[in-house]
């Protein structure tokens, strides 16, 4: 046994990786859901066809299959946990996937980015704010979306798994369409003939079904709010852990369709001063991106490439509308740095030697400069887990500092 593990260090790292989740998982796991979490399993398709009403509708469908009454905090503490539990099983299937699939010369380089990954993908899901929130659907069919590309088969199933996901939450079309478009982009452009033709057809197809039910959920589906508030408040109060609370803004948003810009305005505030002082502690990574990304622009000989490459390094774009009208900048910052740890995990695996060698032309430039650079892999623990409105307690509690205890933490 220990022969045939010496002879295939791929199953000896995804062994370590799987023990290394599961213990961040017990390490930050908090054992509570918010009542802005559960408020969303009051929203359902018995009231029309709403915003962010999958979730809810496929829970009453549950609620109709099981015994007992499954319209309780506790029912839905349990389901969160089986959530969290594919999600970070479809997680090591995409690992296992990146390993697996990785050229030898490429498979340290993609172990340190499966492992830099982990260590913001576990965390952010165990803390009270982001337990059992619906982005963890949304995460696993991106997973899903992103195995189907770089395996090069069935990559249709982006359409409806892309429309499954903005009925699950509309914010999809800013936080995580954009690896799946510029991935498909990247394919079209570099693939000739017919299979040019079918990655356009799947990405523009794509892109206009996430468009248009993102713009019918923003704008035409709170026709009978007034008539439902009521009862979806009721609903929402009963599921909390208290019986009494509920995400106010949220169901003023995505019922009434009322903007909540001004009465968010305290986590406004917090993101003003929380966000300048996370910037600053990363620093290093941002300098290391922005390096890495010009100089694989800039080693690209023709238009049609540089533009490729322009797609991958201005993909997370698509975030900005999200921070400049919310305010979960906890849930922003995991956006970006998964957009770009993922789509180079990809793109190396999918054979890109550009990404391959640039990545390894950066690592060596790092090396020469800073001594022991291995602990910047593993820097950003200090920094976990990430939350919602704040991005992390280090800097959350500094702001605190800077605004005399100001700052409203968490919602």
């Amino acid at each position: 046994m220990i022969k045939r593990l010496k002879a295939d260090p791929n199953r000896m790292f995804l062994a370590a990786m799987a023990l290394f989740m599961c213990l961040m998982a017990c390490r930050f796991f908090v054992k509570q859901l918010s009542s802005f979490n559960v408020t969303l399993y009051a929203f359902g398709y018995q009231y029309g066809f709403m915003s962010r009403g999958l979730i809810g509708t496929i829970w009453r469908g549950i609620d109709y299959i099981l015994p007992g009454d499954q319209m309780t905090y506790d029912a839905l503490y349990a389901f969160s946990m089986v959530i969290t539990v594919c999600y970070i099983v479809v997680m090591f299937i995409f690992f296992c996937l990146m390993v697996n699939r990785a050229a030898d010369k490429d498979i340290h380089n993609i172990r340190y980015l499966v492992i830099f990954l982990s260590i913001f993908a576990i965390p952010i899901f165990m803390t009270r704010s982001n337990y059992g929130r619906i982005d963890l659907f949304l995460y696993i069919i991106l997973f899903v979306c992103l195995m189907a590309i770089v395996k090069g088969r069935h990559e249709w199933i982006c359409i409806p798994l892309v429309i499954v996901a903005e009925c699950i939450h509309q914010g999809f079309v800013f936080m995580n369409i954009n690896i799946i478009l510029v991935l498909l982009f990247y394919k079209a452009l570099k693939n000739t003939g017919k299979d040019r033709v079918k990655y356009f057809v799947i990405l523009i197809a794509t892109f206009v079904a996430a468009s248009v039910f993102f713009l019918y959920f923003e704008f035409f589906s709170h026709v009978d709010g007034e008539l439902i508030y009521d009862e979806i408040v009721t609903t929402a109060k009963s599921l909390s852990a208290s019986g009494k609370a509920y995400g106010t803004m949220l169901v003023q948003h995505e019922i009434l369709g009322e903007g909540v810009w001004m009465d968010e305005w305290k986590y406004h505030f917090a993101n003003f001063v929380d966000v300048p002082i996370f910037v600053i502690f990363f620093l290093p990574y941002l300098f290391i991106g922005i390096h890495f990304l010009k100089k694989l622009v800039k080693r690209q000989n023709n238009i049609q490439d540089k533009l490729i490459y322009l797609a991958v390094a201005l993909g997370s774009l698509t975030v900005i509308p999200e921070m400049l009208l919310k305010v979960d900048f906890g849930r922003y910052v995991f956006a970006v740095f998964f957009y770009y740890i993922a789509i180079v995990m990809c793109l190396i695996v999918m054979g890109d030697n550009d990404v391959a060698e640039e990545l390894e032309n950066t690592k060596a430039a790092v090396k020469s400069k800073l001594p022991f650079a291995i602990i910047l892999l593993v820097y950003p623990i200090i920094f976990m887990p990430l939350y919602d409105v704040v991005i992390s307690l280090v800097d959350s509690n500094l702001a605190q500092i800077v605004t005399n205890g100001e700052i409203y933490v968490s919602r």
